[in-house]
C-alpha cells in the first residue's frame, strides 16, 4: 500500500519533538502540532498548531480528524490511552507511541519501575489492533542528546567525572535523534512493513571509554 501524508503530533517540544517534526517536514508530509500551552518556537513556521486540552476527548478528537497517523512524544505517559482513544474515534489508522528508548520487549527491562508507563501504552495498543495499527520504534539511549547532558560521558569539566559502568568497556547502543526522525518517516511511508510490530534501530553502538578516546582526540 502506499504511505500516509497526514500526520498529527504530541510533545512535539520535548528533546526528541524538533528532530522528528523536522524530518516529517522534510519528507513533505502535511504536519499538525497538538499543543497544550501554544509554545511551538522550537517548531518550523509551516507546520500547522492545534491547541488541546489532553483530558478532553472531544477537544483530542476535533483535534485528530482527518489525520492517517498520531506520533505521540509525550513525556507523560498515562496521557497516551486517551490519545489513543481520540485516534481511534478519529479515525486515524496509525498511532506511533512515545515508546522510543529500551526495548521493553527484554524482560528485564519491562519489569523496570520507571517503564511501567510505557508498558501500559503497549498492552493497550495490542488490545485494540482491530481499531487502529501501531508501531513501537525502539533506539535506546538518544546519542547526540546523552552527550550533551553527560548522560554518556561526560564531556566537559564543569561536568566533573565520568562514572565507568562496567569498567567502561560496554557498547551501548545509541540513535541521533535526527535518525529516529527519519525512522519515523519510513513507517509512515510503508505502515505495512512495520505493522503492529517492533522498529529497533541504531546510529552506533560505543563504549564509554571509546566516546572519551575519541573526545580527548
Amino acid at each position: 500500500m502506499t504511505g500516509y501524508h497526514k500526520v498529527a503530533v504530541a510533545g512535539a517540544t520535548g528533546n526528541l519533538g524538533p528532530a522528528v517534526v523536522e524530518q516529517l517536514v522534510k519528507a513533505d508530509l502535511s504536519v499538525t502540532i497538538l499543543s497544550q500551552s501554544g509554545n511551538t518556537s522550537s517548531l518550523p513556521s509551516s507546520v500547522k498548531t492545534v491547541k488541546v486540552d489532553y483530558k478532553s476527548p472531544s477537544s483530542l478528537k476535533s483535534a485528530l480528524a482527518g489525520h492517517e497517523v498520531v506520533v505521540s512524544l509525550l513525556p507523560d505517559h498515562g496521557s497516551q490511552p486517551a490519545l489513543i482513544d481520540a485516534a481511534i474515534a478519529a479515525g486515524a489508522k496509525l498511532f506511533i507511541p512515545s515508546e522510543f528508548g529500551a526495548d521493553l520487549d527484554n524482560a528485564k527491562a519491562a519489569a523496570l519501575p520507571v517503564f511501567a508507563g510505557k508498558a501500559v501504552t503497549r498492552n493497550y495498543l495490542r488490545d485494540r489492533t482491530d481499531q487502529i495499527s501501531h508501531t513501537l520504534v525502539v533506539c535506546n539511549i538518544f546519542l547526540d542528546w546523552g552527550l550533551q547532558v553527560g548522560f554518556l560521558a561526560k564531556l566537559r569539566e564543569e561536568m566533573g567525572p565520568t562514572p565507568l559502568y562496567d569498567g567502561g568497556e560496554t557498547k551501548r547502543s545509541a540513535t541521533l535523534l535526527s535518525d529516529v526522525g527519519k525512522a519515523v518517516v519510513s513507517i509512515i511511508a510503508d505502515p505495512e512493513a512495520a505493522k503492529n510490530r517492533t522498529v529497533r534501530i541504531q546510529s552506533t553502538a560505543l563504549s564509554q571509554k571509546t566516546i572519551l578516546r575519541i573526545a580527548k582526540e
